[in-house]
């Protein structure tokens, strides 16, 4: 990705911002949001405690407004929020600048430097406007940022069967390139890292972001209960997390550095 797509979609991110605290998007009913973060909380949580992520620094790159911060610090001696659009930095700089334990870091990650190591470099949303160059220099920097037996974590779109790339919707000349589970296995092996699993981050819920289905609960004042707490014991039995047959899936994909 050259300099002028990485500033055109920092500025769309910029203009766009995010539709609420909970968002990873700028356009989205803000009650589907906030069931959406609820579930992504919960499986990233399981994979945190299946990957065996070590206590130290984590390291949230595109971190929004911080919306996986509560529970990085469950695990954190330290949490870095790194955000490179402007307006969205500075809410989320609001939002955390009471907390001792979080820094907050306007900027891009390629620039990014910190003397220490982090056990958690995470990575949401920004990685499928990468083109292969770009996707390989992130992969190097973020090992190499990481201690020994330490996470890196993306939340991404994979395709299956079949990866592909389309031109995007919002940002105009950027491309969203969307991988297959097999190019992350072999991209995790060529940087020396030891690929741990692909999870799907959330159900499909097809017939729940129908827009008709969200009008419906809205005329039965029903909407809001997608704002409820929701026990883990059904959280579990709510839908498949295992990917599909076919389609583009939104993931958590895990590694592990080994030396």
């Amino acid at each position: 990705m050259d300099r002028d797509t990485t500033q055109k979609v920092i500025q769309y991110w910029d203009k766009a911002s995010l539709c609420s605290r909970e968002s990873s998007t700028s356009h989205a009913d803000p009650d589907l949001v906030y069931l959406d973060n609820l579930v992504e909380l919960f499986v990233l949580r399981q994979c945190l405690d299946a990957w065996r992520l070590p206590r130290g620094r984590v390291l949230d790159v595109g971190a929004g407004f911080g919306r996986f911060t509560p529970l990085f610090l469950q695990f954190a001696t330290q949490v870095v929020l790194l955000e490179a659009a402007d307006s969205i930095y500075q809410n989320m700089a609001d939002i955390w600048k009471s907390h001792e334990d979080i820094k907050c870091h306007h900027g891009e990650f390629d620039a990014y430097v910190d003397d220490d190591l982090f056990s958690l470099v995470f990575a949401s949303g920004i990685l499928y406007f990468y083109d292969d160059n770009t996707l390989n220099a992130f992969l190097t920097k973020a090992t190499a940022m990481l201690s020994v037996g330490g996470l890196l974590i993306v939340r991404d779109f994979v395709s299956v069967p079949r990866e592909y790339e389309k031109k995007s919707s919002y940002v105009e000349g950027a491309t969203c390139y969307y991988r297959t589970p097999d190019y992350w296995k072999r991209l995790a092996a060529e940087h020396g890292l030891e690929f741990l699993k692909i999870t799907r981050s959330k159900p499909q819920w097809n017939w729940l972001r129908n827009g008709r289905t969200l009008r419906i609960l809205e005329l039965l004042r029903l909407k809001h209960c997608l704002r409820g707490q929701i026990p883990a014991s059904i959280m579990k039995k709510l839908g498949s997390f295992r990917l599909g047959a076919s389609g583009v899936q939104t993931v958590f994909i895990g590694m592990r550095k080994m030396s």
